[in-house]
């Protein structure tokens, strides 16, 4: 008579084969995590570059006058701009003077508390934190082009591109642009 049944042998060999198809499954989970996660590391970055940039870029459209680091002296804490003098803890380096058309003046720059650098935005003379930006650095440069016209008036245009390098969980992404102020017409004496 012969029995019906599993033998010892069969359930092995399913076993094997279960763990093998279960270890297949496993990797290719593992693999696609593995792509979301650098997929969602590159989205942050380019989301943080961008939210920066649009929010320093609409600061300087809808400035009456902007000045970077070049036009900016720092000694110790004692920031000057067009020979105004202003006390500012704590700045290490400043890379963006803007004064709207309101008369309220800001600052961004390159803070250092508690040894971490920071690029905040403040106002001048200091009284508040307006915008703490978590970016590794930043950097705008100014360039004044003169557009054709005629020889008594010519429109004044300032170029200012901007750098940001941020970083996200090790990984650093550096991202630029160009933002555009035109002055009103000017006499060239």
């Amino acid at each position: 008579m012969k029995k019906k049944g599993i033998t010892l042998v069969e359930v092995i060999i399913s076993m094997a084969i279960i763990v093998v198809v279960g270890a297949m499954i496993g990797s290719i989970f593992n693999s696609s995590n593995k792509i979301l996660y650098r997929v969602d590391r590159k989205s942050y970055l380019q989301d943080l570059a961008r939210t920066v940039l649009n929010y320093i870029g609409d600061d300087i459209k809808n400035s009456k006058n902007a000045k970077t680091k070049t036009d900016l002296i720092l000694a110790g804490n004692i920031l000057t701009v067009d020979d105004e003098d202003y006390t500012v803890n704590n700045l290490k380096e400043p890379i963006l003077y803007i004064l709207k058309k309101d008369g309220s003046k800001f600052l961004y720059g390159k803070f250092e508390e508690g040894g971490v650098e920071k690029v905040k935005k403040i106002d001048l003379p200091y009284t508040k934190d307006y915008k703490t930006f978590n970016v590794k650095s930043m950097e705008i440069e100014s360039k004044l082009l003169m557009n054709n016209g005629t020889e008594e008036k010519k429109m004044m245009t300032d170029i200012y591109s901007i750098n940001i390098s941020v970083t996200y969980k090790g990984e650093n992404k550096s991202y630029n642009t160009a933002t555009f102020i035109i002055k009103e017409d000017q006499k060239i004496r």
